[in-house]
């Protein structure tokens, strides 16, 4: 099949959220599928042309390919330039100054950036069979496609599938920026959702297949507590739940250029080295002492407020914590202050530094993802893969990923088969949260059963490759579809 893939990120080129990392992996793994891939992506003022030779082995070359985009009146001009399979579309006015969400008038940004995909698969003679749309920011391909180009002979056997990666961002503006869309008031009934211009609630209307970023994730939404105001549009469809793989090219500790030592299930003892250096790195005391990791928002969705209430109670115990990440002022102070009062306990890194992430997962000993909801989560599979077992609530993709591991039941077999692989709690209550830390607290010194807890992690397989997989049998069910 031709596939367009079209997404606001992707790693290593811009990222923001885990959308960067799907971006970055999945299209690779859909091209050794025997697929023909393309993807496009706004060529922000923040992408550093040297990456993008050490990434794609070709430099970043301008094509000779120049078009405008007419919208509210106006012209924008745009080029494409290309890196292997890349293309990257060039606009000074919208794409060049910033990054990813900078700039004043978003809808007008990623509207040029659906038009100017659309132009631009025209202009280099790429008919898709597919475009897989991901997240609002793309979301209007699908509109355009039923409204302005349903004639388009290029088109007409285009079909679109909307890969929703969180439901709770949506793409509102108000109803009178309609123009910064390229559309008429005849799509308005499309694009109206709680009198706002809603664009997820646009493509979940107009695409041809909607899928989410796990199993679990995509029955969630279909309800009230996780549909975020979707749910009765969302129930009508058939959603694919399809869970997100991890790219094991840069998260696999056997060949890791950021941790101390790599290892595997067969040389466990480099992993204490990791720890020890991750000890060293956040001015911890280096000692065999529980070590629990987090590379997180610091919001409510990733579990703050819960965390919040208990987080004491977690400090009285003989362990250390080391968080990486940034989010809402209060957590920040709030984890800022417990640093100052327990320097010997606890590390907070309020930045984006990937070097540390990796350092996290490979060093800590637990990892601590007690998420709200979870359309699916990364760092709990990378986790397993580092042999950092993971402490999570039984939500969405931390649902399909980990499995609850007993220690009773595998302090007393001698079967090293025993599945689980992780600490899962069910409720959203901070006194559940504690006593899943509290077992792992506990299980870690049972040296015997956590090494089997380990083995089993490091033995679960997330790759892309499962995923692709399916993903290629949901554009097919997608294409055999006459309209």
């Amino acid at each position: 099949m031709n596939i367009l893939y079209l997404a606001a990120e992707c790693v290593p080129f811009a990222k923001v959220g885990g959308l960067g990392d799907v971006a970055g992996a999945l299209p690779k793994e859909l091209e050794k599928l025997g697929n023909k891939v393309l993807m496009f992506l706004p060529k922000y003022g923040t992408i550093d042309e040297n990456m993008v030779r050490a990434h794609c082995n070709v430099p970043l070359q301008k094509t000779k390919i120049q078009y405008d985009i007419k919208i509210a009146g106006k012209k924008y001009a745009c080029a494409l330039w290309r890196a292997y399979n890349i293309y990257f579309i060039e606009n000074k006015n919208l794409f060049s100054n910033g990054g990813v969400y900078d700039g004043k008038n978003l809808l007008l940004k990623f509207s040029l950036f659906c038009h100017a995909s659309l132009e631009g698969a025209k202009k280099i003679g790429f008919k898709p069979d597919i475009i897989n749309c991901n997240d609002w920011h793309t979301a209007l391909v699908s509109v355009i496609l039923k409204t302005i180009l349903k004639d388009d002979a290029f088109f007409k056997n285009t079909k679109t599938v909307l890969s929703i990666h969180n439901i709770g961002y949506q793409g509102e503006f108000p109803l009178g920026a309609l123009p910064d869309t390229g559309l008429d008031k005849s799509s308005l009934i499309l694009l109206e959702h709680n009198k706002k211009i809603n664009l997820m609630k646009a493509g979940i209307e107009t695409s041809d297949a909607i899928n989410t970023v796990s199993p679990t994730y995509a029955k969630e939404i279909k309800t009230k507590a996780y549909g975020c105001g979707m749910e009765k549009l969302l129930a009508k469809k058939t959603i694919y739940g399809i869970l997100n793989g991890a790219d094991y090219e840069h998260w696999n500790p056997k060949n890791d250029k950021y941790i101390a030592k790599k290892y595997d299930k067969k040389n466990l003892q480099n992993k204490q080295l990791c720890k020890s250096d991750l000890q060293s790195c956040c001015g911890l005391k280096k000692e065999d002492i529980f070590l629990l990791g987090m590379v997180t928002r610091l919001v409510v969705q990733k579990g703050f407020d819960i965390l919040a209430k208990v987080i004491d109670g977690i400090l009285k115990l003989d362990l250390q914590i080391v968080i990486l990440g940034t989010g809402e002022k209060k957590y920040e102070k709030l984890f800022t202050k417990l640093q100052k009062k327990y320097p010997d306990k606890v590390s907070v890194n309020l930045r984006f530094d990937n070097e540390l992430a990796h350092k996290i997962e490979a060093g800590a000993d637990a990892f601590l993802m007690p998420s709200k909801y979870e359309p699916c989560g990364l760092n709990q599979i990378y986790s397993l893969k580092y042999g950092t077992p993971p402490i999570v609530r039984k939500t969405g993709g931390l649902a399909d990923t980990v499995i609850n591991f007993d220690p009773v039941n595998a302090a007393g077999s001698k079967d090293t088969s025993v599945r689980g692989t992780g600490f899962v709690f069910e409720n959203y209550d901070a006194k559940k949260l504690l006593t899943a830390v509290q077992v792992a607290f506990e299980m870690y010194e049972f040296k015997k059963s956590w090494n089997k807890l380990v083995k089993n992690a490091m033995s679960a397989d997330f790759s892309w490759k499962k995923s692709a997989k399916e993903y290629v049998k949901m554009y097919r069910a997608v294409v055999s579809v006459k309209r």
